[in-house]
């Protein structure tokens, strides 16, 4: 378990090294902002809901979770680690739960961060 850990915590510094969360997320940001502002600002309104953003989270969802995830693996087969990878003492479910955490992790930031929208 510790290496599955070990290896969550190498990939979440690795997404915050390179721009690739920065883009991933202030991308999410900036759509989910917008359905919250469309929803917000509607003509006639009689309760403030957040039913639109919900609604259409998912679907939007759907495009980025698959651009988080697919360069999982890729990515160390590109730079060459992972054959060094492979060669360490964990196993390939630690190596795929590692990596998988890593993503929830990512994503789990990319929610947290939209709960500023209905405070603001």
């Amino acid at each position: 378990m510790t290496r599955t850990l070990y290896i969550t915590q190498r990939e979440l510094k690795s997404y915050f090294i390179s721009p690739t969360a920065y883009i991933v997320v202030s991308m999410f940001l900036v759509i989910a902002g917008g359905l919250y502002w469309l929803d917000f600002f509607q003509p006639v309104r009689t309760e403030l809901t957040m039913r639109q953003f919900f609604s259409q989270a998912p679907l939007f969802m759907s495009f980025f979770v698959p651009a988080i995830t697919m360069g999982l693996l890729s990515e160390e087969k590109r730079s060459g680690t992972l054959e060094m990878l492979m060669t360490l003492p964990v196993r390939d479910v630690e190596v795929v739960l590692g990596k998988f955490l890593a993503a929830v992790g990512l994503i789990s930031v990319v929610l947290i961060a939209t709960f500023a929208y209905p405070i603001t």
